[in-house]
């Protein structure tokens, strides 16, 4: 029998390899997919094509539902549930608010861009489990490239422009703001904010030096990129994750030794980012330009959720998600189609029960984190939820954005894994 290889363990490599595979295309898919691949088979609202996220990843989904093993008990399945007891009553309260909807397909794709993004945080929930250290390695990776890659795009647009074949403007040849696979510059940036704690937290723990350097290098490049894509709320965010890990963050050998490197190699990033580009729009005061007309869109917000308070006005109903006109009027009030503010936003569509039973959601999560073990891991849970509820003052991504929502609540979902019971090795023979 030695002379033949062991069929069923082959066959379980095999399926193992498959799920990653499957797993991992959930959260490749929204950073590398370009928007004509998103475009494929989605739906169309008043001639404006939507994302074909909303029906890809819940099938993408089920059936790696259907591969996993699940454990029968654990804390982190307790957390899953407590969650599902806010999610439901919520998903009520926005189902009531969209009889207030003049348009079912609008109010549909907004639904589903909240909704579908959550699927995947169950998911992780469960797959994190056993690959945790993969996923954090993937994070890293996929980090470093895309920080780089927003490095180039942006001060070469030009030249990508060109090799599509797309008219050449005079704005393009200097540091342009481009889109990118994963949404707008300024959705970039709230992403490798969240990202920056993993790289933290695999520099930190990593004994392969191989690893660490590619986690300093995905630290550097993220908070260059920040710096070039020039958005202030992100910026800003940066600088203040990097300040709590530098001040706060109080576990490793030759910590101090560690801080101080860290301090002078920023020294160094700072001084060579101000001399090799443009960053006058960061220093820009709050309450000139673009900042009054976003403080109208939150005034407006605010408008619509004094008119319906409790369950709110509905999803989609003012703030549309697929568009063609980006300014809006309620009452003589006009705004933006986005108020670039995750909080009001909320308040305006679902009102004050869906804010109370979303922030069940959230504080139970929360709760979660406090249970992981590892401190390392425990602050990194903090920051990335900290560097959400940051980035979320200045915008709406979470709701009106399905790319940057699948990428968050993906991490969510992981991190949430390894809030475990304190019977490990039961609990580990349980999932493998």
């Amino acid at each position: 029998m030695s002379e033949y290889p062991d069929v069923g363990k082959r066959r379980k490599n095999l399926l193992e390899g498959f799920f990653l595979l499957l797993i991992s295309s959930i959260f490749l898919y929204p950073l590398f997919a370009l928007d004509r691949i998103k475009n494929i088979l989605a739906l169309r609202i008043n001639g404006v094509t939507t994302n074909n996220s909303i029906w890809i990843i819940p099938l993408v989904c089920f059936f790696s539902f259907l591969i996993i093993k699940r454990p029968r008990e654990g804390f982190n399945r307790r957390i899953l549930r407590r969650v599902l007891e806010f999610l439901f009553p919520l998903l009520i309260v926005i189902l009531l608010g969209g009889f207030r909807s003049s348009s079912s397909r609008q109010f549909l794709y907004s639904f589903m861009v909240l909704l579908v993004p959550v699927f995947v945080f169950f998911l992780m929930g469960y797959a994190g489990i056993k690959h945790f250290k993969f996923f954090v390695k993937l994070f890293v990776i996929v980090c470093a490239f895309y920080s780089i890659f927003a490095i180039i795009l942006t001060t070469n647009y030009w030249y990508f422009m060109r090799l599509l074949g797309n008219p050449l403007e005079y704005r393009y040849y200097y540091q342009f703001r481009a889109r990118m696979m994963l949404g707008s510059s300024i959705t970039v940036g709230y992403y490798l904010n969240l990202t920056i704690p993993f790289c933290f937290y695999l520099l930190s723990t990593s004994k392969e030096i191989k690893y660490r350097v590619l986690s300093l290098v995905a630290l550097v490049a993220s908070i260059i990129a920040n710096l070039v894509l020039l958005s202030r709320a992100n910026a800003f965010t940066t600088f203040a994750i990097i300040a709590i890990y530098l001040f706060f963050f109080k576990r490793g050998r030759r910590l101090f030794l560690r801080k101080l490197v860290f301090i002078i190699l920023l020294l160094v990033v700072g001084y060579y980012v101000l001399g090799s580009f443009n960053l006058d729009r960061l220093f820009i005061r709050v309450g000139y330009g673009d900042d009054i007309i976003r403080i109208n869109s939150m005034r407006l917000g605010i408008h619509i959720f004094t008119k319906y308070p409790i369950i709110g006005s509905g999803l989609g109903t003012y703030f549309l998600r697929a568009y063609t006109d980006r300014w809006i009027a309620v009452d003589g009030i006009s705004g933006l189609v986005d108020p670039h503010n995750v909080y009001i936003l909320l308040l305006s569509e679902t009102g004050l029960l869906g804010v109370v039973f979303l922030l069940g959601v959230f504080v139970t999560i929360l709760k979660g984190f406090s249970k992981i073990r590892e401190y390392e891991l425990r602050f990194t849970s903090y920051m990335v939820m900290l560097a959400f509820l940051i980035g979320g003052i200045g915008g709406s991504h979470l709701v009106n954005e399905i790319n940057f929502s699948i990428v968050f609540w993906y991490y969510l979902g992981l991190l949430i894994s390894q809030a475990r019971i304190p019977n490990q090795e039961t609990y580990a023979r349980e999932v493998n």
